[in-house]
């Protein structure tokens, strides 16, 4: 969903994914993934582990190189344990960018992000569901993010 000002807001699209689809049942393994990217190695396992796993590192937007050292945009994958110590994304960022590199932030606990995390993310997120519709394969969620 769009704010007002037609900005995008990824990262709280990923809570409320996050909340919604814990209303279908105890999920334990959690990934974030860009609707662009398309897997280009089948080594890639689809799963979550006791740490964090950045699973889009080399993409060919980049020349299959890493473009900085705490990059973990694309596609993440964590467990819900993590997820909820770290209180999901940020809320705060509208547009594309800045979101990855502020969870990012949020694993290395980071001093601004530690005292920002306690408040911002899952425990302060609002959304209005507008609808869930279950399918055989996935549940299509739509919300709307700033009309409470």
């Amino acid at each position: 969903m769009k704010d007002p000002s037609g900005a995008f807001n990824r990262a709280k699209l990923f809570n409320v994914g996050y909340n919604e689809s814990s209303k279908y049942g105890d999920f334990d393994c959690f990934i974030f993934h860009d609707v662009d990217l398309i897997p280009e190695n089948d080594t890639n396992l689809y799963q979550c582990e006791d740490q964090p796993k950045h699973m889009s590192p080399a993409m060919s937007s980049f020349n299959y190189r890493i473009p900085y050292s705490s990059f973990v945009g694309g596609v993440l994958a964590m467990n819900k344990t993590v997820f909820q110590l770290v209180n999901g994304f940020s809320n705060l960022y509208l547009g594309w960018g800045g979101e990855d590199d502020d969870m990012s932030v949020r694993f290395k606990l980071l001093e601004e992000a530690k005292t920002r995390m306690a408040t911002d993310g899952l425990n302060s997120l609002q959304y209005n569901l507008v609808f869930s519709n279950t399918t055989k394969n996935y549940v299509h969620i739509m919300a709307n993010l700033y009309t409470i």
